[in-house]
């Protein structure tokens, strides 16, 4: 595993302050060094060794990895991603290795990755037309162990259709579809305060995905006969595993 030492400083700086710097040591932690890293008036990063070598020119360069967006160094200090990102049962997990001589593998970003949100889907009124005044299509798949804790419905155009009369869109997973939203009306005009709002928090499967629906219903004529309707489904909800 290559390492390095070498101080912070501004070119310039007075014995006392090197003398008073810190680096990182062959055997790890912070001690104190006459040498230093240090950018030059041309911005050229340097390291200073203690025997009075400066390295500069690829002594220190970091650039992103467009494959992982991890660091790729220079022979002074190498970063390479081992799996960049991986999905597990637990979460995100990040590894990487500093010239395979450091593995840390983290489940840090499964807090983000599990957390309660907001997610958004848009559904527009060709989605839920058939032969018939009711019919349901997947909104998404709950994933397995989640809790939703609330539903948001705002339509951005008005639903409406010759000879519909009506037209009401619920959520809920097949069996219960109004579990999580009740009947909306979206063939009411739209409106910066015309939405539903519902807290009817529940779960599903704990050991597998759950379709979650969306249902519609329309009165005085079939849903393929909507002409217009366009609507803004937001669900909040993480993952209680």
């Amino acid at each position: 595993m290559t390492q390095f030492g070498g101080q912070v400083r501004l070119p310039g700086a007075d014995a006392r302050a090197r003398r008073n710097s810190v680096k990182w040591g062959n055997s790890g932690g912070l001690v104190s060094s006459s040498g230093g890293l240090f950018i030059g008036p041309d911005g050229t990063l340097s390291i200073e060794t203690g025997d009075g070598t400066v390295i500069t020119g690829n002594a220190l360069v970091i650039s992103l990895d467009t494959n992982s967006g991890l660091a790729f160094a220079s022979n002074a200090l190498h970063v390479q991603p081992v799996a960049p990102l991986s999905r597990t049962a637990s979460g995100v997990q990040l590894g990487l290795t500093v010239n395979g001589g450091l593995e840390v593998v983290t489940d840090l970003l499964k807090l983000v990755d599990e957390a309660p949100r907001w997610r958004q889907f848009t559904v527009s009124h060709t989605a839920l037309q058939a032969a018939a005044f009711t019919s349901d299509i997947e909104l998404f798949a709950l994933p397995a162990g989640s809790v939703i804790q609330a539903v948001k419905i705002k339509q951005s155009v008005a639903f409406a259709g010759t000879g519909i009369s009506a037209y009401t869109l619920s959520v809920g997973p097949a069996g219960s579809l109004v579990k999580y939203a009740a009947a909306f009306d979206v063939f009411q005009a739209v409106g910066a305060t015309v939405y539903a709002v519902e807290a009817n928090i529940g779960g599903e499967a704990h050991d597998a995905a759950t379709s979650i629906r969306l249902a519609a219903t329309a009165v005085g004529a079939n849903l393929d006969q909507s002409t217009a309707g366009d609507v803004d489904v937001w669900v909040q909800y993480g993952a209680a595993v």
